[in-house]
């Protein structure tokens, strides 16, 4: 019971989500007890180099991304403006 529990709140604490270009798998996770963002990427399983954090705001169903150089938003499941790409990016949301 303790290790489940344990593992409730360590999966309530974080939000994330997958997405693939080409052959490189990257992650987002936002943390709730806070206003930080990160995304990493992995080229390998098992290994992932993070590349971007960041601040993040909830406005509405829009979560807004934004660092020093990128600002980028999640709406329904897509990530917009990732790479300044015109083209919105389809995101598997992590249970």
């Amino acid at each position: 019971m303790f290790t489940w529990e344990m593992g409730s709140q360590s999966d309530a604490a974080i939000d994330s989500w997958n997405f693939q270009v080409k052959d490189t798998t990257f992650r987002i996770t936002k943390w709730n007890q806070s206003d930080d963002y990160s995304i990493a990427y992995s080229t390998d399983r098992g290994s992932s180099t993070s590349f971007i954090d960041g601040k993040c705001l909830l406005i509405n169903d829009t979560l807004f991304l934004k660092n020093d150089t990128a600002e980028m938003y999640i709406y329904r499941n897509k990530l917009y403006d990732f790479r300044n790409s015109k083209t919105p990016v389809s995101l598997k949301f992590n249970d």
